[in-house]
C-alpha cells in the first residue's frame, strides 16, 4: 500500500504541478500582459480599497505572484507599500525581477518559494496577504 501511495504521489506531482510548467511560462506571461487592464488593474484597485479599510498596512505578500504584474499595479496606486511576491517558477520570478528593474520599482521584491512552506516569513511578518489565481492549482490550499 505504501508503494502505491508513493507512486500515485509522484504521478500527481508530475501531472499536477503547483506551478506553471516551464514550457508554458512565455505563453503565460503573454496572456498575463494582455490581462493587465482588464484584470490586474481592477483587482489592484479592489485590493487597495481593502488595505485602506484595514489600515496600518506597510507591506503586502502576494503568494503565487507569477510574473508580478499584480504587484506592479498595486505599486502604482500605493508606492508607500513594500511588496513581496513569491512563486515556485524560477522563470516567472526572473521575468518579474527584470520587470522590476525596467519599471524602476525599488519596493517590490520577488522570491522563489512554495505557498505550503513559506520559510522566509515568520508569523505576523506581513500586514496583508493576497493570492489571486493560484489557490485552484494548489494540492493543499487550506494548508497554504
Amino acid at each position: 500500500m505504501a508503494f502505491l501511495k508513493k507512486f500515485l504521489g509522484k504521478v500527481i506531482q508530475y501531472f499536477w504541478p503547483e506551478k506553471i510548467p516551464e514550457f508554458a511560462v512565455s505563453m503565460y506571461i503573454k496572456l498575463a500582459k494582455e490581462a493587465r487592464t482588464g484584470y490586474y488593474q481592477i483587482e489592484a484597485e479592489e485590493i487597495i480599497k481593502r488595505i485602506e479599510m484595514k489600515g496600518d498596512v506597510r507591506n503586502l505578500l502576494d503568494i503565487g505572484t507569477g510574473p508580478g504584474l499584480m504587484l506592479f499595479e498595486i505599486a502604482k496606486l500605493r508606492p508607500d507599500l513594500t511588496l513581496v511576491g513569491v512563486d515556485l517558477s524560477e522563470k516567472l520570478i526572473k521575468f518579474a525581477d527584470n520587470e522590476k528593474v525596467r519599471r524602476d520599482h525599488h519596493d517590490v521584491f520577488f522570491l522563489i518559494g512554495d505557498a505550503n512552506h513559506l520559510v522566509e516569513f515568520s508569523d505576523n511578518d506581513c500586514d496583508f496577504v493576497i493570492s489571486s489565481g493560484v489557490l485552484h492549482s494548489l494540492k493543499n490550499p487550506v494548508g497554504a
